[in-house]
């Protein structure tokens, strides 16, 4: 799922496709220090690579579940992959606080993996970014 999704990335011209290996390698290798399926069917994979010169990322979603070593032991349906430059420590955090703050929102969560097509993720993206989601 990692590799569909860094693709993902260079398929948008987010980054190019010889960078990446180099990214799905270090995403492997902090998945490594710990899984990022952080449970309730979520995973958040992501790190820091200096081939990005922004932070990027993508949304995934898999009706099927993927195991992705979750700490509740279940099946992963939305991945939230993040990359970003390692001179840009504070994008990084504030990236991940919001998607955490989103996925604390039960209906969000089920409207994502109800989501079939790209267009419906991303109508669901910028209703979060709008606080529609948020109590």
């Amino acid at each position: 799922m990692i590799g569909e999704l860094v693709e993902s990335l260079a398929g948008a011209g987010a980054i190019s496709q010889d960078q990446v290996s180099g990214i799905v390698g270090a995403i492997m290798k902090r998945e490594e220090l710990g899984s990022t399926g952080i449970g309730r069917g979520v995973a958040v994979p992501h790190t820091k690579h200096a081939s990005v010169e922004r932070l990027v990322g993508t949304v995934g979603v898999s009706a099927v579940g993927v195991d992705f070593n979750s700490l509740d032991g279940d099946k992963v349906h939305l991945f939230f992959l993040l990359v970003s430059p390692p001179d840009r420590p504070g994008d990084h955090l504030r990236a991940l606080e919001n998607i955490s703050r989103q996925l604390r929102d039960d209906t969000f969560c089920r409207f994502l993996k109800q989501a079939h097509a790209p267009a419906d993720i991303q109508h669901l993206l910028d209703g979060a970014d709008n606080n529609q989601f948020v109590r």
